[in-house]
């Protein structure tokens, strides 16, 4: 029966005709199981229940006697069958449809009596299906998961199989089992590769046979010898992509069965890992506005900066810094800390940023800017607060001068020429907390080499052990500090976080932020 080719149906005194298109939209919106085989036996149409009660059936192919007995039951037409199908027991109904056509419909189920004795080889396939699962679920990636699928599939499923998904601008990329590196081709159109085409497209469910036409019709299929099946990856409904699978000796209904519960833990692997990549892409969007995306160049000064998130899910937190240069060549620094974690905090941090980057253009005094920054925060009846030490630095005849303020945030340390460190007490109130806050400031002279460290609470509060009772501490910052006279602004930053790994190990971490203000030498 092809898409348009009508059939008569019994409908009393008149005939009717439909097409096959119509009778497929009709079954898909049965309510219970229902099947559609050809004038061969050959399975039509199968909505998603039938596949999922008969997970043996096949579109196109006859069912296997062993796997679904109740369609190979021959009768007279509109008779009813009682029958015990995986311990449940069925009521069916079998219709003529004309032409030698006929449905099977699932009219009634109930718990029978007995479990169907257990199969040769579902033990072993149970046991492949538990390590598939195991394996795919460790993969975050989209082409990392695609090759280890196409991979895990042969030879327990398979002898060829190809992991199909589309990508933008009407192409798709394939994994091939035995080859590592993926292909790119056109995507299949439905007038040569109609199979495929509907299983990428989402359109179809269960197994599909593809004829050796449409094979032949994609030279990167054209070498799978045998029978070849396509199991679409529905995803969430849209169609993610699709397993191609050659079986050159034939396939048993015990294997078909496994094939589909692997295509199961496939279709979910790939859904992950794309869900995966675009949580990537949202972190990577949300740092940008946590974080400059370099450092600009300051004359007279040399900087670098570190941030590592707290360990967990979102990969962002309430740490944050910034440099931005004036165009008097002067530059405004700062380093905060907003209270908490997690999406809210980062919202709170971004906000901050901004603010501060609006505020520089009308007032270029740090004191005055944590001012003004505690005027907004407080407008916006903000439960969070943040912490932050701000500067500007200017190039001085002996290096750099900075004017440092600091709204409740752990001191800066400058480290000296001659090795000794300097804490820079600068006692002011949380910003975005009170409305009479106090935020003092003062001026540091740096001369040639030497640096100012600004950092969050994650570094001094790094705990170790393993109830995580003891913390780093800013006498060990400040040990660590004083072995890095000579050291570039990068060389200082990659030996604090040196040690903060090492004294905290696989303890849990907060966020670090890290910032080095250093004249050049």
């Amino acid at each position: 029966m092809s898409n348009t080719e009508p059939r008569a149906l019994p409908g009393g005194s008149s005939v009717q005709t439909v097409s096959l298109d119509m009778v497929r939209a009709l079954v898909s919106d049965a309510d219970g199981a229902v099947v559609v085989q050809d004038s061969e036996a050959r399975v039509q149409i199968a909505n998603e229940a039938a596949m999922s009660l008969f997970p043996g059936l096949v579109i196109g192919r006859r069912p296997e006697p062993t796997g679904s007995p109740l369609f190979t039951v021959a009768t007279a037409p509109d008779a009813d069958f009682e029958l015990t199908h995986r311990g449940v027991r069925l009521r069916v109904r079998r219709r003529e449809l004309g032409g030698g056509w006929h449905s099977w419909r699932v009219l009634d189920t109930e718990p029978g009596a007995a479990e169907e004795p257990a199969e040769p080889g579902q033990a072993t396939d149970a046991r492949f299906l538990n390590e598939v699962g195991l394996r795919l679920a460790a993969l975050r990636d989209v082409p990392h998961t695609a090759r280890e699928i196409a991979e895990l599939a042969v030879p327990v499923l398979g002898d060829a199989v190809v992991v199909v998904l589309p990508i933008p601008r009407g192409r798709v990329r394939f994994w091939r089992s035995g080859r590592p590196d993926p292909g790119k081709a056109r995507r299949p159109a439905s007038s040569s590769a109609p199979v495929l085409a509907a299983a990428l497209a989402g359109h179809v469910q269960g197994a599909r046979v593809m004829s050796s036409e449409e094979a032949a019709a994609l030279p990167w299929l054209s070498e799978m010898d045998g029978e070849v099946l396509v199991i679409p990856l529905p995803g969430d409904g849209e169609g993610i992509g699709a397993l191609v699978v050659s079986v050159r000796y034939g396939y048993d209904r015990l294997r078909h069965r496994t094939l589909v519960d692997f295509a199961a833990r496939a279709d979910l692997a790939i859904a992950r890992a794309h869900k995966w990549e675009e949580y990537e892409r949202a972190i990577t969007g949300l740092q940008t506005t946590l974080l400059p995306r370099e450092l600009p160049m300051v004359p007279g000064a040399e900087l670098s900066a570190a941030y590592r998130p707290a360990r967990g899910p979102l990969g962002v937190g309430g740490d944050f810094y910034d440099v931005r240069l004036r165009a008097d060549n002067s530059a405004l620094f700062l380093l905060g800390d907003v209270c908490g974690n997690g999406p809210e905090a980062a919202a709170l941090t971004g906000r901050v940023r901004h603010t501060i980057a609006a505020l520089d253009l009308v007032e270029q005094d740090p004191s005055r800017l944590l001012y003004l920054l505690n005027d907004v925060l407080l407008a916006t009846q903000s439960r969070r607060f943040t912490t932050m030490v701000a500067g500007s630095m200017t190039r001085s005849g002996r290096g750099l001068a900075l004017n440092l303020t600091s709204g409740g945030h752990p001191p800066p340390l400058v480290l000296r020429r001659d090795g000794e460190v300097e804490e820079i007490a600068l006692p002011g109130t949380l910003v975005g907390i009170l409305p009479h806050a106090r935020f003092p400031n003062c001026r540091v002279e740096l001369d040639a080499g030497e640096l100012c460290l600004l950092y969050s609470d994650g570094i001094t509060e790094a705990r170790s052990g393993p109830d995580g009772a003891h913390m780093f501490g800013q006498h060990r910052l400040t040990e660590v500090l004083t072995s890095c006279v000579g050291l570039s602004a990068a060389e200082v930053i990659a030996r604090i976080e040196r040690a903060v790994d090492e004294w905290t190990g696989e303890n849990d971490r907060d966020d670090v932020a890290v910032l080095v203000v250093r004249a050049e030498s």
